[in-house]
């Protein structure tokens, strides 16, 4: 299950063209990288909630997580068409090379940390990453935060 689809890409970046065939990058090439940056994104989240996460599409852990998707998609996808086509980006749409803005990766991190929260997504384990065990008569606890 990808967390977006081929038409969610081509919905939010207008000049990409993804079309069955005729085209650099075509549907079921773009269906493979969303396969991939979804299994990506479960890897990243996987250790924190049980995946994939399987909500309907209006939830608000779904929506987070498809708008992060689409984002890696569609960088990805413009990624590979400047390379195969030779043509760059627009201007207005470069990359700045010291980019403040807040970017998808970093909303996996914050995810993972537990400071953004996938609200209605189960949890892989109650404990939260908290657990305690008992090493030569010594009581060790372990907090992953």
């Amino acid at each position: 299950m990808g967390y977006c689809t081929v038409d969610d890409i081509k919905a939010d970046f207008k000049g990409i063209q993804i079309e069955t065939s005729g085209t650099t990058i075509t549907t079921a090439k773009a269906e493979e990288i969303i396969s991939q940056v979804s299994a990506y994104m479960n890897g990243r989240i996987g250790v924190k909630y049980v995946v994939p996460v399987d909500l309907s599409a209006s939830s608000d852990a779904m929506l987070i997580l498809k708008q992060i998707c689409i984002f890696i998609c569609g960088e990805r996808v413009k990624n590979i068409l400047e390379v195969k086509t030779g043509n760059t980006q627009v201007e207005s749409d470069k990359k700045q090379p010291y980019n403040t803005a807040r970017t998808p990766k970093d909303d996996l991190d914050l995810i993972v940390k537990g400071l953004l929260l996938l609200h209605s997504a189960p949890l892989v384990s109650a404990a939260q990453g908290v657990s305690s065990f008992n090493y030569y008569e010594f009581i060790s606890h372990t907090i992953d935060v």
